[in-house]
């Protein structure tokens, strides 16, 4: 499950960071980690980098990582939640993150489809219960490899008033 989540995510945090959106990491493995929300390049290799060394140890808690985060995000934020925990002990602290006006989003990754003994189903029901979203992830569910896009056409830019360049078509676009 361990490379499973740092892939999970890498992706959802590249994808924030495409959308220009500040995006943040608190990792609890033997090294705990904690990324203030930032945008761009230089925001994404920290996020990376921090993913490379993650470890799941078990030995951390889930709800003492959610104090951490209800302490660093600010309100209007989004915090993804990436478990397989079976607990439900942690709920009570994923509350508190929506009481605080952040958007809690659970992904569980499906403990059965990974080999350990748990019905991730209910806990995700459980959540949901609490009007929080939660999704339910099994092992081979995360898809393909991104393949090579195929060049098509030529890249266009428009300059605003104000000087700045924008790409209006990339060669990549389908």
């Amino acid at each position: 499950t361990e490379e499973f989540t740092v892939l999970l995510a890498a992706a959802l945090s590249a994808q924030a960071l495409d959308h220009n959106r500040a995006v943040g990491l608190a990792t609890y493995g033997r090294q705990p980690q904690l990324i203030a929300p930032n945008r761009g390049q230089g925001q994404q290799w920290k996020l990376l980098q921090a993913l490379a060394v993650a470890t799941a140890d078990g030995q951390n808690d889930l709800s003492r990582a959610l104090q951490d985060v209800r302490q660093i995000a600010g309100r209007g934020s989004a915090a993804i939640i990436i478990t397989a925990s079976g607990r439900t002990d942690w709920l009570p602290d994923l509350l508190h993150l929506a009481q605080r006006s952040i958007q809690p989003h659970v992904v569980l990754l499906d403990r059965a489809s990974f080999g350990a003994d748990g019905h991730s189903d209910r806990l995700r029901d459980a959540v949901r219960d609490q009007g929080i979203e939660a999704t339910l992830v099994k092992q081979g569910e995360l898809g393909e490899p991104l393949q090579e896009l195929e060049r098509r056409g030529y890249w266009e830019f428009k300059v605003t008033g104000t000087g700045k360049v924008v790409t209006t078509r990339s060669p990549f676009e389908r």
